[in-house]
C-alpha cells in the first residue's frame, strides 16, 4: 500500500488560503481568480502588478488620477478603488508600495463585494497574496539571475531545509536594480529577505513564523 498527499491539479479543488472562508474554491460563493507559483514563473511575474495585468480581466493600475498618485500599487478592479483592499495571508496589506513577488507562493482575486468576509470596502474585489511557508516532505534550493537593458539585474534565491518530519526552514531572498532607458535619474531598485520557520503540530495543523522584509528606493515617474 502506497499512501501519499500532492495538491490538486484542478485550481478549483484547491482550497483558499483564508482561515474565514474554509472550503475549496469551487465551493466559495464568488468569483475566484487563483495566480497559482507555476504561472508566477513561467510568467516572470516580479511584482504582484504584473501578476495582475497578465492574468486578471478588469484589473487597472491607477497612475496619477485625481491629485496625483502615490508611489506603488494602486489598482482598480471593476472600476472601484482597490488601494485598500490588498492582504497577505488573509491580514490587510496597507499602505502603497511596489509588492515584489519573491515571496508569493500564489495570488487569490476574490471578485465582488466581499465586505461580508473582510469587512468595510472591498466593493470590486479583494486581492489576497500566499506567502511561501516551509515544507516538511521536500529539500530544494534554487535561485535565479537575469540581466537587462537600463542596467536591470535580478537575483533571487528560495532555499527550503526539512531538519525532520516536525521542524523545517525556509528562506527566500531578492535583489533588484532598474533604471529605465534614454532616461537619467529614473531608478526603482529594492532588495528583501524571508525567513520562516515551520512546526508540524499534527496530520492536519501546521504552525509557520514568517518574517517579511523589503526595502524600496524608486522615484515615481508618471
Amino acid at each position: 500500500r502506497v499512501q501519499d498527499t500532492a495538491a490538486p491539479a484542478n485550481n478549483l479543488r484547491r482550497g483558499l488560503a483564508l482561515g474565514r472562508l474554509p472550503g475549496t474554491v469551487q465551493e466559495t460563493p464568488q468569483t475566484i481568480q487563483v495566480i497559482p507559483q507555476e504561472v508566477l514563473v513561467q510568467q516572470n511575474a516580479t511584482t504582484l502588478e504584473q501578476a495582475l495585468r497578465s492574468n486578471i480581466p478588469s484589473v487597472t493600475v491607477q497612475v496619477g488620477e485625481g491629485n496625483g498618485g502615490m508611489n506603488g500599487d494602486m489598482f482598480r478592479i471593476r472600476a472601484f478603488d482597490a488601494k485598500g483592499d490588498i492582504y497577505v495571508d488573509g491580514l490587510r496589506d496597507f499602505g502603497v508600495y511596489v509588492r515584489d513577488s519573491f515571496n508569493m507562493e500564489s495570488v487569490e482575486v476574490l471578485k465582488g463585494p466581499s465586505s461580508q468576509a473582510f469587512g468595510m470596502g472591498t466593493t470590486g474585489a479583494a486581492i489576497n497574496t500566499v506567502s511561501k511557508t516551509p515544507r516538511f516532505d521536500d529539500n530544494f534550493y534554487s535561485g535565479t539571475a537575469a540581466v537587462g537593458n537600463a542596467d536591470t539585474r535580478r537575483t533571487t534565491i528560495d532555499l527550503n531545509q526539512a531538519v525532520n518530519d516536525k521542524v523545517a526552514v525556509r528562506l527566500n531572498g531578492m535583489f533588484h536594480q532598474s533604471h529605465v532607458e534614454d532616461r537619467d535619474g529614473i531608478q526603482n531598485d529594492r532588495w528583501g529577505i524571508a525567513p520562516s520557520v515551520g512546526l508540524k503540530l499534527g496530520d492536519a495543523t501546521n504552525y509557520s513564523l514568517v518574517y517579511f522584509y523589503q526595502n524600496t528606493d524608486r522615484i515615481p515617474d508618471y
